[in-house]
């Protein structure tokens, strides 16, 4: 598994390069933690889960968002939303 396995796009064309490579289980394994390390297919799978009854699936989607790179991803979530946010602040208090 490689960091691409989180990146959209990225993840897509790594795994059809591995099923032109012959290596369909390989492609399988990246899009599967695809699903479950990207940030918004992580916690939409998640939420699905959930809501089907899946408790224990969805608790081990979560696991895995953490064991890959979910603590730097919502790290930089939080950055970004707290960025926008003090932006806002600032055009408001700026005026029109």
């Amino acid at each position: 598994m490689s960091t691409f396995d989180t990146i959209p796009v990225a993840s897509q064309v790594k795994s059809l390069l591995q099923v032109v490579g012959g290596d369909v289980a390989g492609a399988k394994t990246t899009q599967r933690m695809f699903s479950k390390r990207c940030i918004i297919v992580s916690q939409g799978r998640s939420a699905v889960e959930a809501a089907t009854g899946r408790r224990k699936d969805a608790a081990e989607t979560q696991r895995e968002f953490m064991r890959g790179s979910g603590g730097v991803q919502m790290f930089l979530l939080g950055g970004l939303v707290a960025g926008f946010y003090a932006g806002y602040r600032h055009r408001r208090r700026a005026g029109p």
